[in-house]
């Protein structure tokens, strides 16, 4: 495998738009022409991936070396949460543990339950299930709630548009005793298995 490319030539191969784009300056291949954005959306949305001597790098790390002469030290963060928005004004050079630290923290009084943000948009995780990524909190919300659906059926507060989660909705009821089996396990749960 070829060695990545030095981070202080990275500006000899791309030119910076505005928009946080790149674009190649010469002809190195019959995918990337002088003149051509460069790279390609990850098939799951989370990156832009540019493939320079067989290796691919992300977008970010890529206008962070053209804009600083170096490759980040550990983490990039999109300050506005949208990991395919690589101006550079819009990334901020983190730890390995500020990052896992900030992918980890559960915004509960900003984000509906069952959602996490990371640094590609936000995940969907129902009971330690994951249940896909996505752009928007919203639409990560709506998975986690058909996931709880799918577990737990009928005896899930969202099969009825409830919520586990009063500071969400002020129609809020806890759990009756109909969303436990009759024996008092959850349902959707074999006995001897952890919830």
């Amino acid at each position: 495998m070829k060695p990545q490319v030095a981070a202080e030539d990275v500006t000899k191969l791309f030119d910076y738009l505005a928009s946080g784009m790149l674009v190649w300056r010469e002809d190195r291949g019959p995918r990337a022409r002088a003149g051509q954005i460069a790279g390609h959306l990850r098939k799951d949305d989370s990156a832009h991936v540019i493939t320079i001597n067989a290796r691919k790098t992300t977008r970010a790390r890529l206008v962070w070396a053209w804009h600083h002469g170096r490759w980040p030290k550990a983490c990039l963060w999109h300050k506005n949460r949208q990991a395919t928005d690589d101006r550079i004004e819009n990334l901020h050079e983190i730890s390995d543990l500020e990052f896992h630290m900030a992918v980890g923290m559960r915004a509960e009084r900003l984000l509906p339950p069952g959602v996490v943000p990371v640094p590609c948009g936000f995940q969907a995780i129902a009971h330690h299930c994951y249940a896909g990524t996505y752009k928007a909190a919203d639409e990560a919300h709506e998975a986690y709630k058909a996931a709880h659906i799918e577990r737990y059926g009928s005896a899930s507060p969202w099969a009825t548009g409830g919520s586990q989660m009063s500071f969400l909705n002020e129609n809020y009821s806890a759990p009756t005793e109909s969303f436990l089996a009759p024996n008092g396990s959850q349902p959707g749960i074999p006995q001897g298995q952890k919830s």
